[in-house]
């Protein structure tokens, strides 16, 4: 049966037009649960041999004018987000999904497939289509919350889109051709992403868009464009692209216009952690870190040597870092020059730190296990706990086994044995 127009009023009815003689009530053929879990009712061949259209459930032949109408009666319409297959096999045999009516106000979003080519759809609550229709012939949509669409990297040619609202367009078509000499896109997109499959995008694809406010670019290597693929858009709109991409697309033709062009933020940070003297100490936590990432620098004294400071003067340690570019950071260490002079230990997630060469003054072990500070080899002596700020918190005397002390938070603390040097132990729980 030939169909020759099409029209849809969303709920309600659509009528299909045809040179058929006039005909009784119709129903679906069967039904088909899709991948997404809703029920879809068929008709089986009515856009030629081993074909289903995919409408409500309830046709009805009209004389005046000769014209199918479909409406869904008392059966359920489909809800939330809906993925149509190519392909659906019924009794033995594989149909091709080539047209789709759906609608209603519990449609969230919907997934086409690349075997339709005609296509009506709408609902208050549609806010994504995904659109992967090789070469759509009729297409409409009512749905006025409409603000995502994707072109997948299956559509050739498509229809015109502008009719819609959207305001986020994820382009990922491999070659686009149009028809005309206009946007087949909406002028009222603000956020573009150009995918990964992207080869060529020809002329006026993307012209005139002026509430576009960026772009995203998938691609390492530049895809072809033309002079008015982006024609009106402003020269200065920011285009972040992959790390490592920023010169070839400045050197491509038509993308070298563009003067915003930035890395995408995917580009690693390189954290140096250094130290004003090696044989002094050294430290822990430097390397690559994204934008956004925290970093967490540890300054770990030699034996007899304690940290003093960070070159900016901040003297945390371990000191934390929120990643936003390269940076470099030295830890300055100094020397113990009388027995009072403090120094590190540095406990870092699991390893023990007591200077690099694990000795001390009385050889005696410093560390934090288990959200305690564990002291051994105090020799006799008593050991008293002090918090960062000298607040004395315990004392406890050795007696040959490991000293245990509870401290209240993670956080650093002070061990004093005997009249011997205090030193720092950092928590962490």
């Amino acid at each position: 049966m030939k169909i020759r127009k099409v029209s849809f009023i969303i709920l309600v009815l659509a009528l299909f037009c045809t040179k058929a003689n006039a005909q009784s009530t119709i129903y679906y053929d069967f039904t088909y649960v899709a991948p997404s879990g809703q029920t879809l009712y068929c008709y089986a061949n009515l856009d030629g041999p081993n074909t289903v259209s995919i409408f409500p459930p309830i046709g009805q032949w009209d004389e005046n004018p000769q014209c199918y109408s479909y409406t869904w009666g008392s059966y359920p319409r489909p809800t939330g987000d809906i993925i149509i297959p190519s392909w659906i096999n019924h009794n033995g045999i594989t149909y091709t999904i080539t047209q789709l009516i759906i609608g209603g106000d519990s449609i969230s979003s919907l997934v086409i497939p690349p075997s339709i080519t005609y296509l009506h759809c709408g609902g208050n609550m549609l806010t994504s289509i995904v659109y992967n229709a090789v070469n759509c012939t009729s297409f409409s949509c009512n749905a006025p919350n409409l603000s995502s669409l994707t072109i997948g990297d299956t559509v050739a040619s498509c229809p015109n889109f502008s009719s819609l609202t959207i305001t986020n367009l994820y382009y990922n078509a491999k070659d686009l051709h149009l028809s005309t000499t206009a946007s087949p896109f909406p002028s009222t997109i603000t956020h573009l992403t150009i995918g990964t499959d992207v080869q060529l995008i020809r002329d006026y694809v993307f012209s005139y868009q002026p509430s576009l406010a960026d772009v995203i670019i998938l691609r390492d290597n530049p895809p072809t464009v033309f002079p008015y693929t982006f024609g009106g858009i402003p020269t200065n709109v920011p285009m972040a692209v992959p790390c490592g991409s920023v010169n070839a697309y400045h050197n491509a033709p038509y993308w070298s216009v563009f003067t915003n062009l930035q890395e995408d933020g995917t580009c690693a940070n390189t954290i140096t952690a250094t130290t004003n003297n090696s044989n002094f100490g050294m430290v822990v936590g430097g390397g690559n870190y994204y934008n956004g990432e925290t970093a967490i620098l540890y300054a770990v004294p030699k034996a007899y040597h304690y940290f003093v400071h960070w070159q900016d003067g901040n003297d945390d340690n371990p000191r934390t870092i929120t990643v936003s570019g390269d940076s470099t950071f030295t830890a300055t260490f100094a020397m113990v020059d009388t027995l009072n002079t403090i120094h590190d230990t540095v406990y870092i997630h699991d390893t023990v730190y007591i200077g690099i060469d694990n000795v001390d003054a009385i050889n005696a072990k410093v560390y934090s296990s288990n959200g305690q500070v564990v002291v051994e080899g105090a020799d006799g002596n008593a050991v008293t706990l002090y918090d960062l700020n000298g607040r004395y918190l315990a004392t406890k005397q050795d007696y040959g086994t490991a000293i245990r002390f509870d401290v209240p938070a993670t956080g650093t603390y002070m061990i004093k044995i005997g009249n011997h040097a205090a030193r720092k132990v950092v928590v962490m729980r």
